[in-house]
């Protein structure tokens, strides 16, 4: 019998979906910590762009150095839930196949399918973001120091010209992987449909009376559990 992430599959084309389900739910893990990945970064980088600017230029610069933290709880908290939640699902799915759980799979669907939806916000929300730091620095671009400190203006321009310019390359990464989250997600949503109709018509993934006899046999010799 074809193996799928150590799960004995009966029969080949299901074997084949649920390939297919599982290897999308450990790319959406991938993808997930790629974007939480960009986030910390973008967040490193327009916090301490912010404090070096406050420091240097004082209350002239309009930031403020003790706010440029402030917000990394929410950060941290935010990638910690969803890790925790993508690797729920993908658990979820692979008990789901090897247990011919439909319940389980009409779950995962739309969980996928709200996800993507999610996602799609998310492609949506950076691609506005990049236009909004576009416009800021066109905007920067077109400021002129011609009184006062020209010196020291132009310095000021040139530090958020650099933070602006590494937050939009971010946030250009952070859109192309939110795409492809949202196909991924509506990928594992549409193979969760189509094994949730596969089981419906009297296919199964395992055997569920073998795979519990082996669960049980399992426990009842504990050294056995290790290859």
């Amino acid at each position: 019998m074809p193996a799928v992430l150590g799960i004995e599959i009966l029969d080949g084309g299901m074997a084949g979906l649920a390939k297919k389900l599982l290897n999308a739910h450990i790319c959406v893990i991938v993808l997930v910590l790629l974007c939480d990945l960009m986030n910390v970064i973008r967040y490193a980088i327009q916090a301490s762009a912010v404090a070096s600017i406050s420091k240097k230029f004082g209350e002239k610069s309009g930031f403020e150095e003790d706010g440029a933290m402030g917000g990394l709880p929410i950060v941290l908290a935010t990638i910690i839930g969803a890790t925790l939640c993508i690797s729920s699902a993908f658990l979820l799915a692979r008990s789901a196949v090897d247990g011919n759980n439909r319940y389980a799979l009409r779950c995962i669907c739309w969980c996928d399918g709200c996800c993507g939806c999610f996602s799609f916000c998310t492609l949506i929300q950076a691609v506005i973001g990049i236009l909004g730091v576009s416009s800021m620095k066109s905007s920067l671009d077109g400021l002129a120091c011609t009184s006062g400190d020209a010196e020291g203006c132009q310095e000021f321009k040139n530090a958020l010209n650099n933070m602006l310019g590494t937050v939009n390359l971010l946030l250009i990464l952070l859109a192309a992987i939110a795409g492809c989250q949202a196909f991924t997600f509506c990928f594992g949503a549409f193979n969760a449909n189509e094994a949730d109709q596969a089981i419906q018509a009297g296919l199964k993934f395992t055997d569920v009376n073998i795979a519990i006899v082996n669960k049980q046999s399992q426990s009842m010799q504990p050294w056995k559990m290790f290859p």
